[in-house]
């Protein structure tokens, strides 16, 4: 759980606990005021104290310091590891409740990001519950955002994804929704609303195709099957793009010899391939890989269950 604790203003133009990098502000409104919340790390002889920095304005543009919003130390691991120092938090509230998401981070080493849901008052939160939100090697630096219809989402940015120019990539918009007290992520409706139309149904021994890079699977997993969305350039090589496999309760991805697990949760798994990214989903998590699809695609079934194919725009 997030413990509160003391901590001075911190100098103009340093980024607070003398971390490197520069501070990515987020602004949310609860009661008469605008807060912002900036995030950061403490150190200490132990390892690292991480928090975010909040500051209170009325007009948005006089800004006075506050004080912390939460913190919790490195060692600190009761639900999710949440590193010594925390970037781009996002403070919002959903289904309720206030959840604060944010990025662990370590000197020069980005992890995965981490959620807590719990109670936001007068400028302090107070963590009900810690837990893992991000798996694989992609996600980070979570946005949030608030859709025309008010429904509470987060985007975020792709590591790894190589290109001409590039820098990463963004991940397809992410809705949340709370099942108790934990956040569920799946696509947005603007996803399915992407999609060309239904190219078949997966199942042991039948494949679909797909005549480019992107699609939205829905699959059914067993107990012991495997989901193989292949890049087929000319019908004939196929090329594992990346293979899920379901083992009890995890969910295993496999690109080549790297290997990453995640939880398997309940109902159906989503996984969105689009070019140079492929985004999985299940109700305990969300994974993200950079991956090579090519310009189509062959999807395979092994084992039990099935998978829904659909093309997308």
């Amino acid at each position: 759980m997030g413990e509160g604790a003391g901590g001075g203003r911190p100098a103009a133009g340093v980024r607070p606990g003398g971390r490197r990098g520069v501070p990515r502000p987020w602004v949310v409104r609860e009661g008469d005021a605008w807060w912002m919340v900036v995030g950061g790390g403490l150190r200490d002889e132990r390892g690292g104290t991480a928090t975010a920095w909040v500051y209170r304005s009325t007009d948005l543009e006089a800004w006075a310091y506050h004080g912390l919003l939460t913190t919790r130390h490195t060692t600190q691991t009761d639900g999710e590891w949440s590193g010594p120092a925390w970037e781009c938090p996002q403070l919002f509230p959903l289904d309720g409740r206030w959840v604060l998401t944010l990025s662990a981070w370590e000197p020069d080493h980005p992890h995965h990001a981490v959620y807590a849901v719990g109670d936001f008052t007068d400028g302090r939160f107070t963590a009900q519950r810690w837990s893992r939100l991000t798996f694989g090697p992609s996600y980070y630096a979570g946005s949030a955002f608030a859709d025309r219809e008010g429904r509470r989402g987060l985007i975020h940015w792709m590591r790894q994804v190589a290109g001409d120019g590039w820098a990463g990539a963004h991940s397809v918009p992410h809705l949340l929704r709370l099942e108790g007290d934990a956040v569920v992520c799946e696509p947005h409706p603007a996803v399915a609303a992407a999609r060309t139309g239904a190219l078949g149904e997966a199942t042991d021994g039948h494949d679909v195709a797909a005549p480019s890079s992107a699609v939205d699977v829905e699959w059914d997993a067993g107990e012991r099957s495997a989901l193989r969305v292949a890049a087929d350039d000319d019908r004939d090589a196929v090329v594992p793009v990346v293979v899920l496999e379901a083992d009890g309760g995890l969910l295993v991805a496999r690109l080549g010899d790297e290997r990453w697990e995640m939880p398997r949760g309940t109902g159906p798994v989503r996984v969105v391939v689009d070019g140079p990214t492929c985004e999985v989903f299940t109700t305990a998590g969300v994974m993200g890989l950079a991956v090579a699809a090519g310009p189509a695609l062959r999807v395979a079934v092994e084992g039990d269950g099935g998978a829904r194919v659909f093309g997308l725009s």
